[in-house]
């Protein structure tokens, strides 16, 4: 077996978990629009939440204040007092949850769609073996060659791509680039 049947046989695997720029433009754009949605609804969630903090807050000032002026018992206080305490932390936590679920998978996400635009113009660059063996070894893991043919297991998430036949004539958004987008989307969000 010759190393241009190698090649060809590399580039067509390669090409297979890659995007081309238009599509890749299609996914940014739909990206974009969901980090602007996760945006806002991060930021509408923390006002509540940030609403219900103060809120829980006045409560504990006014409760202690009752206790001092001997309003409310020892009693009574220690088991209102714990009562809001427990709701602040719980509205504290979930801040916290918000502020780090946000948009954290965005960037991830957001870098392995260029570096699959990247990826299809490595397969299409002639003579560049050591950046096409590169670029396999991310792509890929056990490359099998039986019967002159290579094989390979694509990782993830480029394995994503391998059965996504886009028709690069159409400029649309289409089915099945949707569906590509939220298959990507989950596993960011899954595993950022």
């Amino acid at each position: 077996m010759n190393s241009v049947s190698i090649e060809t046989q590399l580039i067509a695997l390669v090409g297979s978990l890659s995007l081309k720029e238009i599509w890749a433009n299609k996914l940014l754009e739909m990206l974009k629009k969901d980090e602007e949605m996760e945006i806002k609804f991060a930021k509408s969630e923390l006002d509540k939440l940030s609403f219900s903090l103060t809120e829980t807050e006045k409560k504990l000032d006014k409760l202690l204040e009752g206790y001092l002026e001997e309003f409310v018992d020892s009693q009574n206080y220690q088991q209102k007092k714990k009562e809001l305490l427990g709701a602040k932390a719980l509205i504290q936590d979930k801040i916290a949850l918000v502020r780090k679920k946000g948009t954290y998978w965005v960037e991830p996400m957001r870098t392995f769609i260029k570096e699959a635009v990247a990826t299809a113009k490595i397969a299409h660059e002639n003579n560049n073996c050591s950046l096409l063996s590169q670029r396999a070894k991310k792509v890929g893991s056990n490359y099998l060659l039986e019967d002159k043919r290579i094989s390979f297991l694509p990782n993830s998430p480029h394995n994503l791509l391998a059965s996504s036949p886009f028709d690069a004539s159409n400029l649309e958004l289409t089915p099945e680039l949707c569906t590509v987008y939220s298959k990507i989307r989950t596993y960011f969000q899954n595993n950022s």
